[in-house]
């Protein structure tokens, strides 16, 4: 037994008779000891529903994040679909606005010509599309260029939140 270990033995003894001497003593531990358990309780009931607040929190953020990105693909698949016409090359129309519902969640789209280039050349447009789930709002933009060939991303910004 260690040297600092032996002065503890007759302190606790010495508790010992003091306790059994005391009536009354059994119920106040038993109510301390209680009180302690309920405490511990009680915090980790505060934690598990912080961590199920946090977890739902997080599972919405990412239903509007996939929501966004529906919109997203389609203001791609529109720009796709309906950008040069035969005659007269570079014909989108940038008063279109996209608007779909994924279960619950709605996004809107709409795009904004960033630059004037001439014909034949590469065209700037920015697609924005808001997405809104249980009464939130985030939005994300992309940047793209058009050419004959297709589309070129250039830029993928992460989603914010509306103001």
């Amino acid at each position: 037994m260690s040297p600092g270990l032996t002065g503890l033995k007759p302190f606790f003894f010495e508790l010992k008779k003091e306790l059994r001497a005391e009536p009354g003593m059994a119920l106040v531990l038993v109510l301390v000891f209680t009180g302690v358990l309920v405490a511990f309780g009680a915090a980790l009931i505060t934690t598990s529903i912080n961590e199920k607040l946090i977890s739902g929190y997080n599972s919405r953020d990412i239903k509007l994040y996939y929501i966004i990105e529906a919109g997203i693909e389609a203001g791609i698949s529109e720009l796709l679909a309906n950008t040069f016409c035969e005659e007269t090359g570079f014909c989108f129309d940038f008063d279109t606005e996209l608007s779909g519902q994924i279960n619950r969640g709605l996004y809107n789209v709409s795009f904004v010509k960033k630059e004037a280039c001439p014909e034949n050349s590469f065209k700037a447009i920015t697609i924005k599309s808001t997405g809104t789930l249980e009464a939130i709002n985030k939005s994300m933009l992309v940047d793209v260029k058009i050419t004959r060939d297709g589309l070129i991303i250039k830029e993928w910004q992460k989603p914010v939140p509306e103001i």
